[in-house]
């Protein structure tokens, strides 16, 4: 009895011993897994943000970059910095900016980068305003904060904008290269890969990016693809997308759509183009009106006026 209780004493410590040796082999197969690909992530953001590099360096958006990887793992929210880190990712999951800014910029840095500019414009501010008078300084201060706090946000702004108007220019281009691989014999893969790399712009760094993503598996084709129509917030290039999927899930002719789309978006980026020509007329009346007006009127009535004072 006593030997047999052994027995099985001895086979439930090796049946413990096993599962547990199971058990810590899978979790260190998994965390290996998890550390691979996130190594595989940061290698694809890396490659994206070097193929943006000439957009990057020449805005506020590389600052911002820089703060997110500082603080990717130094640093940790309060709560405070929660509640606000909330209403700024809503607020930045809806600009459309390049996709290697939107994978590599997080809100917490949005929000401590426009902090401390807040904080060097406020001083800023005080600093000159103090030449002058203490009213001044006060105004100075509160002023250089509103720039300087709000900085990081214009600096989303006009990204999002130049996103845009680049997409309506460079959509055409796109489309009609991809439509002739296509129709050369290429796959689209193949002719999106042609397209990227021998095409300078952000449309072909985007695209670049998003096949990179689908090729590593951290993406099906049609998320990246999904995810790229996304970042440029456009109906059209949304349509386009869709229109490229459903294509390619059910084996259509995609060279005919992508032509159709390239002379529709070239026609709508003609439209636009015309439109920003009517209104620069407009446009310029305000500088007109403002500047150039007054100093010919005092050109032509200073002389008069002269005389007449003379007269008097």
């Amino acid at each position: 009895m006593i030997a047999s209780f052994s027995a099985l004493e001895i086979a439930a410590m090796v049946t413990s011993a096993t599962a547990a040796g199971l058990l810590g082999f899978s979790w260190m197969r998994q965390a290996d897994q998890h550390a691979r690909r996130r190594r595989v992530v940061e290698k694809t953001l890396e490659a994206s943000l070097v193929a943006d590099r000439r957009i990057a360096s020449k805005d506020f958006m590389h600052v911002l970059v820089k703060q997110s990887q500082r603080l990717e793992y130094t640093s940790y929210p309060q709560e405070r910095e929660k509640r606000l880190g909330g209403m700024v990712k809503e607020w930045w999951l809806k600009q459309p900016v390049p996709l290697a800014f939107k994978r590599s910029i997080t809100p917490l840095a949005i929000l401590r980068t426009a902090r401390v500019c807040g904080g060097v414009g406020a001083l800023i501010g005080y600093t000159v305003g103090c030449l002058f008078s203490g009213e001044l300084a006060g105004i100075g201060c509160v002023l250089g904060a509103c720039i300087g706090g709000s900085a990081p946000f214009r600096a989303i702004k006009h990204s999002a904008r130049t996103h845009q108007v680049q997409l309506e220019a460079q959509l055409p281009e796109m489309l009609e290269v991809v439509a002739l691989g296509m129709r050369s014999g290429l796959s689209f893969d193949r002719s999106l890969e042609l397209y990227s790399d021998h095409f300078d712009g952000v449309l072909a760094q985007d695209c670049a990016s998003a096949q990179r993503m689908w090729t590593m598996g951290l993406l099906t084709r049609e998320e990246a693809l999904r995810d790229l129509a996304a970042s440029y917030k456009s109906a059209s290039f949304e349509h386009i997308v869709e229109g490229i999927i459903r294509a390619l899930k059910f084996g259509s002719s995609m060279s005919e759509i992508l032509e159709e789309a390239a002379a529709q978006a070239r026609a709508t980026y003609r439209s636009d183009i015309e439109e920003r020509v009517a209104k620069a007329p407009v446009k310029m009346m305000i500088p007109t009106g403002v500047l150039i007006l007054p100093a010919m009127l005092l050109l032509v009535v200073g002389p008069v006026l002269l005389e007449l004072m003379q007269g008097f």
